[in-house]
């Protein structure tokens, strides 16, 4: 087989850093790239003032590109790494489609918006040829609400890499005592104006970090006021790379209480280092975060900090950090993008 075939892979959502999204998508095209497979040539798709790492071959994407076909005669798959994308070829290349979540539907959004964003979903799963999930939870919830053959459907988990900086400079914000963290862009479905519940009777700090919404963000200051710990709660928006790993490598305990995931990226970032892990039972959180991770029954104040206690408590007795870092190790970027390229290859009839 002497020309390769042509992927394109859609890094649309690249166009808002400090997301989810925006690290999948980086994460993909990188380890996608460094496979340098030998019948594949990867093409990326993102918007114009997109930064795409150099060498990897860009094709810019131009707002006509969601009334007109996009420029795709020539490859032999546009893989749609996210759900809601508007910029979907319509002619007849094959087609792999990525969704992440439906938490659409676990919102306060009317009735009629749901049905329409349903539906939009149903329509892009219809005209896909393999369609793919980050975990079981998402493909059960695909499942239950879209018209679609369960075998259809591939979960591959996320892949997770976290860097250690070359040397360690501590965050803007240098916490006085030890600290529970938390990261996320900082929005109700995250939940996280119910942790300042954690800090009643210790000296312990919580740290936020995430793209903050202003009105969740006095939610969870009038929380921490109500329980009277408001000065050890601190919301330090927008973090580095380097601030995020000097935040989880120092803190006591990792806190992520969302109420809505399809993965959880920071929950394996946070066990890739071994910390005690304390999730939310909602969506796929059980199902990352396995056996190894601390749950919380409910979000009532004493409850919670039950939870922590025996967390903490049984963390060190145990001496849990080497099962927990085993554990988040499965969740490699190589072994995700190992398992596109496998559909990749199907699709283009490669043996």
């Amino acid at each position: 087989m002497s020309q390769k075939k042509n992927i394109i892979v859609d890094l649309e959502r690249m166009r808002t850093p400090n997301t989810g999204l925006y690290v999948y998508c980086l994460n993909l095209c990188l380890h996608l790239e460094k496979i340098n497979h030998p019948f594949l040539n990867f093409h990326f798709y993102a918007d114009r003032k997109t930064e795409i790492p150099i060498p990897l071959k860009k094709i810019n994407r131009n707002s006509f590109h969601k009334l007109i076909n996009i420029p795709s005669s020539n490859f032999k798959i546009w893989h749609c790494t996210f759900q809601g994308s508007h910029y979907i070829p319509q002619n007849k290349i094959k087609k792999i489609y990525t969704i992440h979540d439906l938490n659409f539907l676990y919102t306060d959004k009317p009735s009629s918006r749901k049905r329409k964003l349903l539906q939009d979903v149903q329509r892009k799963v219809a005209s896909a040829d393999i369609v793919t999930t980050i975990s079981h939870y998402v493909k059960s919830d695909i499942t239950r609400n879209i018209d679609v053959e369960s075998s259809k459907i591939k979960v591959i988990h996320n892949g997770v890499s976290l860097k250690k900086p070359i040397t360690e400079t501590p965050p803007k914000y240098h916490p006085k005592g030890e600290f529970i963290f938390t990261i996320g862009t900082i929005q109700r479905k995250k939940n996280f104006h119910v942790l300042p519940k954690l800090l009643v009777e210790n000296r312990l700090e919580l740290i936020i970090a995430g793209i903050p919404n202003i009105d969740y963000v006095h939610k969870i200051k009038q929380t921490a006021k109500d329980y009277g710990v408001e000065d050890r709660v601190h919301i330090v928006n927008i973090i580095t790379e380097d601030e995020k790993y000097w935040y989880l490598s120092h803190c006591k305990a990792f806190a992520f209480p969302s109420l809505s995931e399809g993965f959880g990226i920071p929950v394996i970032e946070a066990m890739l280092l071994g910390k005690p892990t304390l999730l939310s039972k909602m969506t796929s959180l059980p199902e990352i975060g396995g056996k190894h991770a601390y749950y919380f029954d409910d979000f009532e104040a004493q409850s919670m900090q039950d939870t922590l206690h025996y967390a903490l408590q049984d963390y060190s007795k145990n001496q849990k950090k080497p099962q927990i870092m085993d554990w988040a190790k499965q969740f490699s970027w190589e072994k995700s993008t190992a398992e596109y390229v496998k559909i990749y290859e199907e699709l283009s009839n490669i043996e």
